[in-house]
């Protein structure tokens, strides 16, 4: 009689998908960065992105898959992704879904807002000042945009 040996592998759910995201310029853009923290020993095939304008992950229309054997920008151990054609000054909130042959695991919802262009200053108040070469402005600042304001640039005629 002889001896059988059989060697088993447990596969395990996939671990917990972790993500990031940042606006990024042009303004109708959003990247995002995702770590998944284990692929249950059955490689991860395809990444799935879903997004919406409200927490509500149910009434989401929009959604790409990606494949992990297509695209070099992803790995058994996450991957990024920029989303386009946004609209700007929008706040989306985002999932991630990774996906194996034993199912699959979603990120928490997250959010961002895209960027948007600063609102115009409003001048509140024009003082002259004792020289004829100099002009004092006062005027308050709007939205930023989602964005720090760099400088402002004053122009006269």
């Amino acid at each position: 009689c002889g001896t059988l040996i059989v060697a088993v592998i447990v596969l395990e759910p996939l671990g917990s998908v972790d993500a990031i995201i940042s606006a990024v310029c042009p303004s109708a853009r959003l990247q995002i960065q995702w770590t998944v923290s284990g692929n249950g020993h059955n490689d991860i095939e395809n990444y799935i992105l879903r997004w919406g304008r409200n927490a509500d992950s149910s009434t989401w229309n929009d959604m790409v898959t990606l494949s992990v054997s297509d695209d070099d920008s992803l790995t058994q151990q996450g991957g990024y992704y920029t989303l386009t054609e946004l609209e700007s000054g929008v706040k989306y909130f985002i999932e991630v879904e990774a996906a194996n042959d034993i199912g699959s695991t979603k990120s928490d919802v997250f959010s961002s807002a895209t960027l948007a262009v600063p609102d115009r200053p409003v001048v509140i108040d024009t003082l002259e000042c004792p020289t004829e070469t100099r002009l004092k402005l006062n005027w308050t600042v709007g939205n930023n945009g989602g964005a720090e304001i760099l400088r402002y640039t004053v122009t006269w005629s």
